[in-house]
């Protein structure tokens, strides 16, 4: 086990530890493991490891290779350590690895979709000031769809932009070739005026008309809780407020919900060109965006101009998931029926799937990802140690029909726990999901509570 570095640090990131896991041979075979392995984590006390605690167990065979395994979940700032070992089937475990350490830093994308584990990235807004940097988060977000800036390169003079100021005198908008940014063309605006907010906006005109108002917005369709990247260079002199590039944010009858901003630029330096990148979670309710180019009306000069060139914004279908966990052990009555387990504590919930004291037992499908995709679920449930009877856990749909379940029988040295996994194509708003579980003990048997010991994840995949 070895501590993956923070490297290439303008690519796409989140915070968390990088590890490296490099499986072992089987000593009677010789060969590379390929059964399941466990990771533990613990808190640093006073340079040692603290409690250890189970942080991922039954984890997939590793490549012979091995292959990196990420913790998106330590508290920045505070030192983890981390340990693990080789686990059946059929088989006691094997003795735990030589322990690392390490603070949280951040974890480029690639390293992510390349861990063993795997997870789901968050956009974290981010803002690139170096005139001369060439991020390569183009390369990344074009991989997901067609660039939705219509003409943001300008090459085609100003069709598909339109003057839109809020208030006050008008400002002006043109395509120039005097030193544009890059290509032939960039866009030039000049400030309307002191308390004007000078607003360019997408729109669905095609002719090259400068300084035009004519045509309607250009609604893009999208999805609530869609992640929206963005890039635009920027050329901006010493002007008093910030240039930002954003999207308008509608709702299903067109009526404007907010103006969200992707990424922003405040220069009091030298006149520079810089790229500006970003990224943004659409609202609940959100069914279009436009895009627009904004300069605040809080400035005190009221003639200047900036130029804008490469604009490029990219949707990422809505990544919407749960982890939810019980803060406290649930004793389980022994008997044949099942018994709903209720989950009162949340690791994370994007969109609104779980409420931890209504119907808390239910993990629901909301109308941002109705009709679209599959959830993929995960139960996981630690009995305490028992040697009697069998223990059961099923996944079951809106009350009734159970998609998939496991039972075996209990251990009198160590806990029992058990995993079940299911995928479910295009629900509708509305179905829930549930984890029960069984015990046949003879005896009230706990199920054991903890982040990573018993609980119930979902997860929205396009």
């Amino acid at each position: 086990m070895a501590v993956l570095p923070s490297t290439t640090p303008f690519r796409v990131q989140l915070i968390g530890i990088a590890l490296t896991l490099v499986p072992g041979r089987d000593a009677a075979t010789g060969r590379i493991w390929k059964g399941a392995s466990e990771v533990q984590r613990a808190p640093d006390s006073g340079g040692s490891p603290g409690t250890w605690a189970t942080l991922v167990d039954n984890l997939p065979p590793l490549p012979a290779a091995g292959a990196p395994f990420v913790d998106q979940t330590p508290a920045t700032g505070a030192r983890w350590h981390y340990r693990w070992r080789h686990k059946g089937p059929d088989v006691g475990e094997g003795a735990w690895s030589n322990s690392v350490s390490a603070l949280p830093a951040l974890i480029p994308k690639d390293v992510l979709a390349a861990s063993i584990n795997g997870g789901t990235a968050s956009i974290y807004p981010l803002i690139v000031t170096s005139p001369t940097l060439a991020p390569d988060v183009i390369k990344q977000v074009t991989e997901v769809g067609t660039n939705a800036a219509v003409n943001g390169d300008y090459e085609q003079g100003v069709t598909n932009w339109r003057v839109s100021s809020a208030s006050g005198g008008a400002h002006t908008m043109e395509a120039i070739t005097a030193s544009p940014i890059e290509g032939a063309k960039s866009l030039k605006i000049t400030i309307g005026g002191v308390g004007t907010t000078s607003r360019v906006q997408q729109c669905d005109r095609q002719t090259d008309v400068d300084d035009s108002t004519d045509g309607g917005p250009l609604y893009l369709p999208v999805q609530p809780l869609d992640e929206v990247w963005g890039t635009v260079k920027v050329n901006i002199g010493l002007l008093a407020g910030t240039y930002a590039l954003k999207v308008e944010e509608y709702d299903s009858a067109k009526s404007l919900i907010q103006r969200t901003t992707i990424a922003s630029k405040v220069n009091t330096g030298a006149v520079a060109t810089f790229q500006l990148y970003g990224g943004v979670v659409l609202q609940t309710t959100t069914r279009y965006i436009i895009i627009i180019h904004e300069f605040p009306g809080s400035f005190s000069d009221d003639t200047g101009t900036f130029k804008v060139d490469a604009a490029q914004v990219f949707r990422i279908p809505s990544k919407q998931r749960c982890h939810v966990y019980r803060s406290a052990a649930k004793a389980i009555t022994s008997q044949a029926a099942l018994t709903p387990m209720d989950w009162d504590t949340e690791a994370y919930d994007i969109g609104g799937i779980h409420d931890n004291a209504t119907n808390n037992q239910r993990l629901t499908v909301t109308s941002a990802a109705a009709n679209r995709g599959v959830v993929q679920l995960l139960a996981q449930i630690e009995w305490a140690a028992g040697t009697t009877g069998y223990r059961r856990v099923v996944i079951r749909k809106n009350g009734t029909t159970i998609l998939a379940e496991d039972t075996r029988n209990g251990t009198n040295t160590i806990e029992t726990r058990q995993q079940v996994k299911v995928t479910d194509n295009a629900p509708v708003a509305g179905d829930y999901y549930e984890c029960l579980v069984a015990q046949t003990q003879g005896t009230n048997l706990n199920v054991n509570n903890g982040q990573w010991i018993s609980y119930f994840l979902m997860d929205h995949k396009e």
